[in-house]
C-alpha cells in the first residue's frame, strides 16, 4: 500500500532543516518541491479549497500527529513553509484560510488579541481550532522571514563556522548553486492538465435558520490555458424534487484560480429535518465530465449561545443548582474558556446556567425524536442539570480530579423534563489550563 510522504507527518518533516540550512539546489530542495506539488494536485483532486496537510492541533481538539492526518483538515503553516517555492498558490492559499476566520482575534481577558492564525481548520465543517501551537507559529513565522528579508535565517545560519564547514564537506551543498536555475525551471514546467473545481461556505449540516451558501471556484494547476469549460449544478431535495439548477463556461489562465458563481439555498427550499442533493458537473474539450455530489443537511437542533450567566465558587460549593436570584451570577459568553473573560488565574468550582426556550414550532420538529444536550467540550469536569434533575457527568471532581477536558458531552434529555422554558445548570470543575465550557457547537434537539 502506497501512501503519500506527507501523511506520514506532514510538511514540517520536509521542510524544517530547510528553515535554517537553505537547500534549495539540493536533492532535499527538490524533494520538497515535489512534497508541495504533491499536495497541490491532492487538493484539486479530492476538490479541497484549502491545502497543507501537516502535523497540528485538530478544531476537535485532538491532535494529529504521525500516520494521523486526515484530508479535511489543515494547518496554515504546512503550506507557508512553501512560500519560497511557490509564493502565488501559497499566498492564494493563505488568503483563502483567512476567509474561515482562523485570523479573528482571539479573547484574552476580555480583550482581543491578533495573534495570527489559529492552528488549522476543518474545510468539511468549517470549524476551526482554538489554540495557537507555539511550534507551527514558529514555523510559520520564520518561513514568511526567510522569504520577505532575503534568506535572514539561511544567512545567519550559514555564517556560522560548523555550517561553512558542513557546506564544504557535503556535496549536495557544496554543489547546490549550480543546480538552483534548473530547479526554478523544474517549478516552472510542472503541470497537471485536469482542473478542479471546489467550494467555500456552508458545510454539510446547517441550523433550522440559516441560509446554505456556497461559492464555487475553478483551479488550475496547467502551464496551458484551459479553453472551453462547462460547469453546471443542480439542487435535488430529498424526495428528488429540482429545487435549482444553473451552469456557467469558464475559461483558466495557468495556474489561476476563478470564482464560478454563490448557490445560496433558504429554509424555504428545504425545511429542518430534510435534506438535499447539491450535484454538480465539469467538463472541458475532450475530456469526460467530472461529477461530484454534496449531501446537505438542515438541522432541527437549536443553538444554546446566548444568555449564559456564570456564579464562581472557588474550591467548593453547593451541589445542587443555586437559585437564579442569588448573589454573584454575571454574564459570560459560551463557548469560550472563562481564563479569556476576566478570570485568568481562576481553578475551582463554578456553576453555568441559562434559558433555552423552545417554541411549538420547534416541538413538532422534534415530536417522536430523542432529545439531547450536545456540547464540544468542558474542562475539566461536570455535572449538568435539566430543570432540577441531573441529565449527565463527565470527569470527576477534586479530590479524585479526572478530567473530561477533550470530551465532547451528549446528555440524554427526558421528555418528560423538556418544557417551553427551560433551565440549564451546569456545575464545572477546573484545575488547570482552560476553564468552562471551551468548545462549542452547544446545541440543544435530536442527536
Amino acid at each position: 500500500y502506497f501512501k503519500h510522504g506527507w501523511q506520514g507527518g506532514g510538511l514540517f518533516m520536509q521542510f524544517i532543516c530547510g528553515l535554517f540550512a537553505d537547500d534549495r539546489g539540493t536533492p532535499l530542495g527538490l524533494s520538497a518541491i515535489n512534497f508541495t506539488w504533491a499536495q497541490l494536485v491532492h487538493q484539486l483532486k479530492i476538490g479541497a479549497p484549502v491545502w497543507g496537510w501537516s502535523a497540528s492541533a485538530a478544531p476537535d481538539g485532538t491532535y494529529l500527529g504521525m500516520g494521523g492526518l486526515i484530508d479535511e483538515v489543515v494547518t496554515p503553516h504546512a503550506s507557508a513553509l512553501a512560500v519560497h517555492l511557490f509564493p502565488r498558490e501559497v499566498v492564494d492559499n493563505l488568503r483563502r484560510l483567512e476567509t474561515y476566520g482562523l485570523r479573528e482575534p482571539y479573547r484574552v481577558n476580555g480583550e482581543s488579541r491578533n495573534f495570527g492564525f489559529r492552528d488549522s481548520v476543518n474545510w468539511k465543517t468549517g470549524a476551526i481550532a482554538d489554540t495557537y501551537l507555539i511550534l507551527d507559529q514558529m514555523m510559520l513565522f520564520l518561513s514568511m522571514a526567510n522569504y520577505l528579508h532575503d534568506g535572514v535565517l539561511w544567512n545567519l545560519f550559514g555564517r556560522d563556522p560548523i555550517a561553512i564547514n558542513a557546506r564544504r564537506l557535503i556535496r549536495d551543498y557544496a554543489e547546490a548553486a549550480q543546480h538552483r536555475q534548473e530547479q526554478e525551471a523544474y517549478i516552472e514546467s510542472l503541470s497537471h492538465d485536469k482542473p478542479g473545481i471546489f467550494r467555500l461556505g456552508s458545510g454539510t449540516g446547517i441550523g433550522p435558520y440559516e441560509t446554505h451558501s456556497n461559492t464555487f471556484y475553478a483551479k488550475s494547476l496547467s502551464k496551458e490555458v484551459i479553453e472551453a469549460g462547462v460547469w453546471s449544478w443542480m439542487v435535488l431535495s430529498a424526495g428528488g424534487d429540482r429545487i435549482a439548477e444553473g451552469s456557467t463556461d469558464f475559461r483558466l489562465e495557468p495556474r489561476e484560480t476563478r470564482q464560478l458563481a454563490d448557490i445560496r439555498l433558504d429554509p424555504v427550499d428545504f425545511p429542518p429535518g430534510t435534506g438535499a442533493d447539491l450535484e454538480t458537473a465539469w467538463a472541458t474539450e475532450g475530456r469526460e465530465p467530472a461529477v461530484r455530489s454534496y449531501a446537505i443537511h438542515r438541522s432541527t437542533r437549536i443553538p444554546v449561545s446566548e444568555g449564559w450567566r456564570i456564579l464562581y465558587e472557588g474550591e467548593s460549593g453547593r451541589s445542587q443548582p443555586p437559585p437564579p436570584e442569588a448573589e454573584g451570577w454575571t454574564a459570560i459568553q459560551v463557548p469560550g474558556a472563562w481564563e479569556t473573560q476576566g478570570m485568568e488565574t481562576f481553578d475551582g468550582t463554578a456553576w453555568y446556567e441559562c434559558r433555552i426556550t423552545v417554541s411549538d414550532e420547534v416541538s413538532g420538529w422534534w415530536e417522536g425524536t430523542n432529545i439531547f444536550m450536545l456540547i464540544g467540550a468542558i474542562d475539566d469536569a461536570d455535572i449538568t442539570w435539566f430543570n432540577g434533575e441531573e441529565i449527565g457527568r463527565s470527569g470527576t471532581f477534586p479530590p479524585d480530579g479526572q478530567t473530561a477536558f477533550n470530551q465532547p458531552r451528549r446528555y440524554s434529555i427526558p421528555k418528560e423534563l423538556l418544557d417551553r422554558t427551560n433551565r440549564l445548570c451546569i456545575r464545572v470543575a477546573d484545575w488547570g489550563g482552560a476553564g468552562g465550557i471551551t468548545r462549542g457547537p452547544v446545541e440543544i434537539g435530536p442527536e
